[in-house]
């Protein structure tokens, strides 16, 4: 804002992929929540330096632009391409520059820097800001894609939760324990029996034992219930060793 010479700031996520409520705000100084939300719910469609749908810029991986009220006109048309609904609500907030640099993280998502002014004597110089915009861009880019990475990875841990291995450790001898881990990445019993230095003979005895222990006749059984994780309520026939 001090390089620019704004007086507001914001830093949104917009997401073209999503019909409805597509901009996400990550932190914004000197703008009011109610214009964020208006902003937000429609003028983001009409503003000409945001790479929404229908902007001539939404293609783009990368811009920065400054936009000014000087073509809006009191009774402009709201679906004109040249902003000027935009700028007729943002003027009555006393806005006379504003200022927008993005970069595309994806086909469909943007993070976006949006800067106002409003004094009209003075003007909006990005130049001097753009290094400090495009910083904070890729740093903000890189914190995006982690934190979805890392709440996609939580989500899929906890769809898919592993067995309970310890209570499972419990009722088996110490080779059985090791061959149903083994069945566990989906291993067959040549590769059982070669990851254990076992013959595959071998293996089918081992797993009669734990079909046995477990009440099932098949290993398609078996996998179901190891994937069920609750141990505790089930009756096992023999103990390990």
């Amino acid at each position: 804002m001090q390089k620019s010479g704004a007086d507001g700031v914001s830093l949104f996520l917009l997401d073209n992929s999503l019909e409805n409520h597509p901009i996400s705000f990550i932190y914004h100084k000197h703008l009011s929540e109610e214009t964020l939300e208006r902003y937000a719910s429609s003028l983001y469609k009409h503003d000409p330096l945001t790479p929404h749908r229908k902007s001539v810029l939404h293609s783009c991986s990368s811009f920065t632009g400054i936009s000014v009220d000087n073509t809006a006109t009191s009774d402009g048309d709201p679906d004109s391409p040249n902003g000027q609904q935009y700028w007729k609500y943002f003027k009555r907030l006393g806005f006379h520059e504003t200022a927008v640099s993005f970069r595309a993280i994806s086909s469909n998502m943007y993070l976006v820097i949006g800067l106002n002014l409003t004094v009209k004597r003075k003007h909006l110089s990005v130049d001097p800001a753009i290094q400090s915009m495009d910083s904070w861009l890729k740093e903000s880019c890189d914190y995006v894609i982690e934190f979805s990475v890392r709440n996609y990875n939580r989500e899929c841990f906890h769809k898919k939760p592993e067995p309970q291995l310890e209570d499972l450790a419990e009722h088996l001898t110490n080779r059985e324990f090791q061959v149903v881990c083994e069945l566990l990445q989906g291993k067959s019993n040549k590769q059982i029996a070669y990851t254990l230095s076992l013959s595959e003979y071998t293996i089918e005895n081992y797993l009669r034992k734990i079909y046995r222990k477990f009440n099932v006749r098949s290993r398609t059984s078996l996998m179901a219930l190891l994937k069920l994780r609750d141990f505790s309520t089930h009756s096992f026939h023999g103990t390990g060793n």
